[in-house]
């Protein structure tokens, strides 16, 4: 599977590294609140590293993509 352009460039947090530790466990229980959409695209760059099935790269595709626009409502109603 051919690694996205936005992918490539995301930075492997330290929190994105700790979670991934679990592996595709770490998709089957809450996401942490504390897990930014940055964190989660680190997670995400990490998982292609892995050579995670599709399914779970497409999940954790969806898991970030929610909390990234969970931030922009937020960001965008403190104007």
């Amino acid at each position: 599977m051919r690694v996205p352009a936005f992918v490539k460039i995301a930075v492997k947090t330290s929190k994105a590294r700790e979670q991934m530790e679990a592996g595709t466990r770490f998709l089957n229980k809450a996401i942490s609140d504390e897990l930014t959409a940055k964190d989660l695209l680190g997670c995400l760059a990490i998982a292609f590293d892995m050579k995670w099935s599709t399914w779970s790269l497409v999940r954790l595709h969806g898991v970030y993509n929610r909390r990234r626009l969970i931030e922009e409502r937020i960001q965008l109603q403190g104007y």
